[in-house]
């Protein structure tokens, strides 16, 4: 079967870099270096045309699981019962309690 050109989910805008390095199966800090390089050599238009071109026709590709990882870290994160919001808003609401009551 032959290879596939897809979006990747390691994307740092939408994902094209990191795609064109699963397909060529390099680094995809290199090809966003490299496509950083020739964008700036040839004044940033043509670079960030292609990019916006590539991003609008190249699929997301559906055998990509790394963003599924993240989001199963995060749940199981949430169902340990720490949450990060819950003390900083208690912590807030006796700050301004305490702000309240010093101008009354």
């Amino acid at each position: 079967m032959a290879k596939k050109l897809y979006r990747s989910n390691d994307k740092v805008f939408c994902g094209v870099c990191g795609g064109i390095a699963d397909y060529f199966d390099l680094d995809s800090t290199i090809i966003r270096v490299i496509w950083v390089l020739l964008s700036c050599f040839t004044i940033g238009f043509p670079g960030i045309l292609a990019y916006i071109i590539c991003a609008a026709i190249l699929p997301v590709n559906p055998n990509d699981d790394r963003d599924s990882d993240i989001s199963n870290m995060k749940s199981a994160g949430s169902s340990s019962g720490y949450s990060e919001n819950s003390n900083s808003s208690q912590s807030n609401s006796k700050a301004s309690g305490d702000f309240d009551s010093y101008f009354k």
